[in-house]
């Protein structure tokens, strides 16, 4: 087996845990025994956040943001399912630019074709749910990934995701697989399932790009740049098994869009005029970069102004606290986050040494990149893609060493920031479902609007 340096420390955290020092142990018997039971009591801890925070999607599914958008998708797939399956060709959506239907035939799949809203949003919900929870199960042993898992599956912005009925809501589901695969291919001991788990991921990442276009760079990034990376960085390159799995899987994954191109070729675009980049759009993505694994901008799309007209007229405690709770999760992320990038910039030979680092690195850039070249705004589901990518690059500075000082910090601030996310996100939950909604982007829920 080669080294590995992004296992490295997890590796040294098993054998801490399973082997005490020499000469060490047999003076420190009961200081260990109760080491040890701490570390259980906190690792159960941590499987309960991310149990809750799993399964918290599939809570009072009818409270869904239900709004023009969402009906109009539910209609055209219930057209679809009444077309016989289909090349994986554009369809038409309000922003000008037809998508491809990859979202529509795999929802219809997960969702057994069915024509009921509650249905449809249950198999977005459930499928977001298992691929969090597979990945608690192929990670249970890794803190690394226990805490990847635990920020993914409490974030608020990946939460509200998957409370309503739209394309991008299954990018970071199949993300989030795909990094969960790769994370178990990097620990699988038989180089044959290593190759399979690896040639698993790169397919999971190029399928994110079919449920909505803005998840090419999460796409492109990791199956492109990472061979060339395994290429010049010989201590992790792996074995050949696991490149050659890659690359095929990879191409599999990009052939699958073949039909889309040539449906997309054959239709007249539409010119489009792109004015001169304003300091205002420049600043509005570097703000949305900084604070992406924050609630930020479900803060400010969802509760701000429509808090604020609320606590004037109807005051409410549930309000109150949910501002407040969103607020915190919002000031202890992006100081965390930016100092994960300065931790990244300083430390950058061992930043270049990780693959998968770089590459999801140069998703969030891609992804920034992106927004402002298309020039349609900077709207949470443009950024959806590179969230699980943010979330494993902290992640990976958290335990990277295991002795370093801003690590060890950074550990126990992320387990708390994770839990204020979660409390954050269960208040968001309980305010909608008290409120039927809520006025301005989310709107009235679907439960009130079948109850009127």
């Amino acid at each position: 087996m080669t080294f590995d340096p992004e296992d490295s420390s997890d590796a040294l955290n098993r054998s801490w845990s399973r082997t005490p020092a020499e000469g060490r142990a047999t003076h420190a018997g009961p200081s260990s025994c109760r080491s040890g039971r701490a570390r259980r009591v906190l690792s159960a801890a941590a499987i309960a956040v991310i149990v809750l925070g799993a399964l918290s999607r599939l809570l009072w599914l009818a409270d869904m943001e239900y709004k023009s958008d969402e009906r109009e998708w539910v209609d055209t797939m219930v057209n679809l399912w009444h077309r016989p399956l289909s090349a994986l060709a554009p369809e038409s959506h309000h922003s000008g630019i037809p998508h491809s239907s990859g979202f529509f035939h795999f929802l219809r799949a997960i969702s057994f074709a069915s024509s009921n809203p509650l249905v449809m949003v249950g198999a977005i919900a459930g499928f977001s749910t298992a691929v969090m929870l597979l990945g608690l199960a192929l990670g249970r042993r890794s803190p690394r990934d226990l805490v990847a898992v635990a920020m993914m599956g409490t974030s608020l912005t990946l939460f509200v995701g998957t409370r309503k009925i739209w394309t991008p809501d299954l990018i970071p589901a199949w993300l989030i697989l795909g990094l969960v695969l790769w994370r178990a291919s990097e620990r699988a001991r038989s180089p044959r399932v290593a190759a399979w788990l690896t040639g698993s991921a790169a397919f999971c990442f190029v399928m994110a790009p079919h449920m909505y276009l803005s998840a090419i760079p999460a796409a492109a990034a990791p199956t492109l740049a990472l061979p060339l990376l395994w290429l010049l960085c010989r201590r992790t390159r792996p074995r050949r098994a696991r490149i050659r799995a890659w690359v095929v899987s990879a191409l599999a994954g990009w052939a699958t869009f073949i039909p889309y191109v040539v449906a997309r070729h054959s239709v007249h675009a539409s010119p489009r005029i792109h004015p001169p980049l304003s300091a205002h759009e420049v600043g509005e993505v570097l703000k949305d970069a900084l604070t992406l694994p924050s609630p930020l901008k479900i803060f400010l799309v969802y509760l701000w102004p429509s808090g604020q007209s609320m606590r004037a007229t109807h005051p409410s405690l549930l309000l109150d606290l949910t501002l407040f709770w969103v607020l915190v999760a919002v000031t202890i992320w992006t100081p965390l986050f930016c100092a994960v990038l300065v931790r990244l910039l300083i430390r950058w030979r061992q930043t270049l040494g990780s693959p998968m680092v770089v590459v999801s690195l140069l998703v969030w850039m891609g992804t920034a990149a992106g927004v402002l070249f298309s020039r349609l705004g900077s709207y949470t589901n443009y950024w959806l893609a590179a969230v699980p990518f943010v979330y494993f690059v902290t992640a990976w500075a958290a335990y990277q060493s295991r002795w370093s000082l801003f690590s060890r910090i950074l550990r126990p601030a992320l387990w708390v920031a994770s839990l204020v996310a979660f409390v954050a996100t269960v208040h968001f939950v309980l305010l909608i479902h008290r409120s039927g909604g809520f006025p301005g982007e989310y709107g009235t829920s679907y439960r009130l609007q079948q109850g009127a």
